[in-house]
């Protein structure tokens, strides 16, 4: 029976079950790249996250200062700098309803 004219079968070394080739030792190696976190990104969104409406006045130009600083360094926590951002406003919204209420009801 000699060499067979078969196709190399999809599930032989090389391919996967779902028919993807993998990657073999001679293929480029994978680089991951890695950015940083701003800094200040993520302190506002942790102090607007747990402190609220307390440190709401502070957060809200922190996180517009840590949104440009990613612009121009290219770090990465935009979506952070973000949520802080609407969290704070959101912080200081209903503290201005609920404080503007009790000075409309006394």
């Amino acid at each position: 029976m000699g060499d067979s004219a078969l196709p190399p079968s999809r599930y032989a070394a090389g391919y996967v079950a779902a028919g993807a080739p993998v990657a073999d030792a001679t293929s480029a190696p994978v680089t991951l790249l890695v950015t940083r976190v701003n800094r200040l990104a993520a302190a506002s969104f942790a102090a607007a996250l747990f402190l609220g409406l307390v440190i709401a006045p502070l957060t809200l130009p922190l996180s517009y200062v840590a949104q440009r600083q990613i612009r121009v360094s290219g770090e990465s926590g935009a979506s952070l700098a973000r949520a802080a951002t609407v969290i704070s406003a959101v912080y200081l919204v209903v503290g201005l309803v609920v404080v503007g209420l009790y000075v409309h009801l006394q």
